[in-house]
């Protein structure tokens, strides 16, 4: 199974739909804040995941997280797009709860620690494959070490990231 949470409107084929409102009519309905948030769905059935600027609008990540685990095999990838820090749509909008940078995913990481030295998660494993930085229009044909050190002296020149994550079990 494929699960695109936080659908809304943007229903992607061979994906089954999770969102909260129900006047997008989700295959699953659920709120994500509940720890049980994917309570109808089986354990270790689910190969692939897509959230498209969801992941920063979770406050229970905790939760959300292990429930994540819960329902993706082995090996499951989970692809998540949520706004970079630095840039105005990840700072402006009231109902984000975190802001994320190429670091944020190794917190849910068993096999990383993180910035103050302690390991952040023991309920959950979830590998970073890849971390694609999403350049705005005026950056874009920028060498990646380049784009890396503007992003990291200027606002707005990365837009999103996107991470793949690989679940450990």
């Amino acid at each position: 199974m494929k699960l695109n949470i936080g659908a809304g409107n943007r229903p992607e084929e061979g994906f089954k739909s999770v969102d909260i409102d129900p006047e997008t009519y989700p295959d699953y309905l659920t709120d994500l804040e509940k720890d049980d948030c994917l309570k109808e769905i089986e354990d270790d059935s689910v190969d692939e995941v897509i959230m498209s600027h969801i992941f920063e609008h979770i406050s229970n990540i905790h939760g959300f997280m292990k429930e994540l685990y819960r329902v993706c095999k082995n090996e499951a990838l989970v692809y998540i797009t949520c706004p970079y820090w630095s840039h105005h749509t990840a700072v402006e909008d009231p109902t984000h709860v975190r802001f994320m940078t190429e670091k944020s995913m190794m917190y849910f990481d068993r096999n990383a620690t993180g910035s103050d030295g302690r390991q952040f998660c023991k309920d959950y494993d979830f590998k970073t494959e890849k971390i694609e930085m999403h350049p705005t229009a005026e950056y874009r044909d920028l060498p990646l070490e380049e784009l890396k050190d503007i992003a990291g002296k200027q606002l707005n020149v990365v837009s999103s990231l996107k991470y793949t994550l690989k679940i450990r079990k």
